[in-house]
């Protein structure tokens, strides 16, 4: 396993500690080429017996190109692995990650948009005496904010994922079948 995965793998285990024995299991497994099935309650690193596989072949191989299609069965599922895939990711820039669910926006001006709307509301909930133009002027002071510390290997919004399909595409059973069909997706998606 080269060096980076492995810094990455106790980087990502600092919290925890150790592997779990499925965990121990499972990866034992697939990195000898053979089929595992991890099944075990909820929060217990299922998620890591797959995260650390690909991270793994990412980082011999960061050739561009669709290589990982991660399918969960609701978006919160997908909201809840984009943060674990930006903090996996965090120190491999070159490895890029995408949400592809009817949630995703379709241009970086409706991205953009969209995260305004969304500081907006959490300021108005967190400070509600704010005179409109303080507001404004704390908006879009976060909203630039968090434009700059946007994870670089993320691709936020759908012409991105288009242009460029990410190494690794977080998507639902829904829009899978809508990238494969859909004209305007499917060239950029062919398995």
């Amino acid at each position: 396993m080269p060096p980076q995965t492995v810094a990455t793998i106790r980087s990502r285990l600092a919290k925890e500690g150790k592997l779990y024995q499925h965990q121990t299991e499972a990866l034992r497994l697939v990195f000898d080429r053979q089929n595992a099935l991890i099944a075990t309650g909820t929060s217990s690193g299922k998620t890591l017996c797959y995260q650390i596989p690909i991270l793994d072949d990412l980082v011999r191989d960061p050739s561009p190109g669709l290589r990982a299609v991660i399918i969960y069965p609701l978006n919160a599922l997908v909201n809840d692995q984009l943060s674990e895939w930006e903090k996996i990711l965090q120190k491999h820039p070159k490895i890029t990650f995408a949400r592809f669910t009817g949630q995703t926006p379709p241009s970086q001006e409706e991205y953009e948009t969209r995260l305004r709307k969304q500081i907006e509301q959490e300021l108005k909930e967190k400070e509600p005496s704010l005179s409109s133009y303080k507001l404004e002027r704390k908006r879009e002071n976060k909203l630039e904010n968090c434009l700059v510390n946007d994870s670089k290997n993320r691709l936020n919004h759908r012409d991105d994922i288009r242009q460029k399909p990410p190494h690794i595409l977080i998507t639902n059973f829904s829009m899978l079948e809508y990238l494969l069909e859909r004209p305007v997706d499917a060239p950029n998606f062919a398995f």
